[in-house]
């Protein structure tokens, strides 16, 4: 009888634990923004605003770096955001960023649609892995191994991302896909 009674606790404790476990990433929130417009007393043009800026900055592996970003929201569609910039390095890096978030699509009133790229050469590239590890060392790039364990070789990263978005008619969304 004692036996039975273990088991049942020693099988409800790790029942709890495997649900407290498996559970938790349920519970999260998730990864969605509420889609908004904002027209400010101070703004007589409305929501529409746009920024360009300079920049530059020095790094060990991309040397003097200069570029300028531009930004634009507001023109054509109220939550509509565009936004981009370019780089280069004494180097020989250059790199180039793309993208606009919440677009509407116009027959599909409640579907958002976002998008963003980058194009980007890098001369020196740094890769802390397996051609420097010995067995029974740190891994290059954990956080005992040696600052000089990595690899280092010119390459292109290129990537995409795109998103979709459907705000559900629920709550204040009921009656507008937009705040």
């Amino acid at each position: 009888m004692k036996q039975r009674i273990s088991n049942t606790i020693n099988l409800a404790a790790l029942t709890c634990l495997v649900t407290l476990f498996c559970a938790q990433p349920l519970a999260a929130r998730p990864n969605a923004g509420v889609k908004y417009s904002i027209t400010r007393q101070e703004n007589p043009r409305g929501s529409e605003n746009s920024l360009i800026l300079p920049y530059a900055f020095s790094t060990e592996s991309l040397g003097l770096t200069g570029g300028v970003g531009a930004g634009i929201k507001g023109y054509g569609q109220d939550q509509l955001l565009l936004a981009g910039t370019v780089f280069g390095s004494t180097e020989g890096a250059l790199v180039g960023f793309l993208g606009a978030w919440d677009y509407q699509v116009p027959f599909l009133r409640r579907l958002f649609i976002s998008v963003a790229g980058s194009w980007g050469y890098y001369p020196n590239q740094r890769a802390y892995s397996f051609p420097f590890y010995v067995p029974g060392t740190p891994r290059p790039g954990s956080n005992d191994s040696d600052k000089n364990d990595y690899v280092e070789t010119p390459g292109d990263d290129n990537w995409l991302d795109f998103k979709l978005e459907y705000v559900l008619p629920l709550g204040s969304a009921r009656t507008s896909s937009l705040m």
